[in-house]
């Protein structure tokens, strides 16, 4: 809660410049959204607008590659909508992105829940209003969970993690596709799921190929 809005706000109003006082739980001035991307965004679209590729940055440091970083955003599709359409890349339009991220990693996860919900043997009941309530209840702790709360000023974070519930469904489905057990496909799924980097996600990552790999697990 910030202690000078007195109320609880996301980070359309608390992690930006307007707001920085001891108390908000919002990153100050806005995090990396302030401070990073936003003079980010707005060199690629004025590069854009005018013809060109920004291959190199020369306003940072001596100069310096701008495409080959990763969190340029630059082939982004919502980027690239944001950077040719709109008059100019300004503040509150990249707050509005990240709301709308918030708003997709929702709608993936209710999508997620849905779709596995028969896999897991619950019993349809009520027209399945349980079920659909059960899956609304999830997407919003989802998306209000510590990942996205957190990093309200980390667009590109919040814009990988968005995606993350349809990444383990059409994982999940595609080991279903490929004879494996409902349950060991779950296991597996989620091994490979979690997003931690360097060797512990690779290790994961490597377990779970090897669980497909076990003798009997193709029906």
């Amino acid at each position: 809660m910030c202690s000078r809005c007195s109320r609880w706000r996301a980070c359309w109003r608390c992690s930006s410049r307007r707001c920085s006082s001891a108390g908000c739980g919002s990153p100050h001035g806005g995090g990396d959204l302030a401070s990073f991307l936003w003079p980010t965004y707005a060199f690629a679209a004025r590069e854009l607008r005018a013809g060109g590729l920004p291959l190199w940055n020369p306003h940072l440091y001596s100069g310096a590659p701008f495409i080959a970083d990763n969190q340029s955003g630059v082939f982004y599709p919502p980027n690239v909508a944001l950077f040719l359409l709109a008059p100019s890349v300004t503040y509150e339009a990249l707050e509005w992105l990240v709301i709308g991220h918030l708003w997709l990693a929702g709608a993936g996860m209710y999508v997620c829940l849905r779709a596995l919900a028969p896999s897991w043997g619950a019993p349809a009941t009520d027209g399945g209003l349980r079920e659909e309530i059960a899956a609304l209840f999830g997407a919003v702790a989802f998306m209000l969970s510590d990942v996205f709360v957190t990093h309200q000023g980390n667009l590109n974070l919040v814009a990988v993690a968005a995606y993350l519930p349809l990444v383990f469904l059409c994982a999940w489905r595609a080991l279903m596709s490929a004879g494996v057990p409902p349950q060991l496909a779950d296991v597996s799924a989620l091994m490979g799921w979690r997003p931690l980097p360097g060797w512990r996600g690779r290790r994961r990552a490597a377990r779970s190929l090897a669980w497909r790999r076990l003798p009997g697990t193709r029906r």
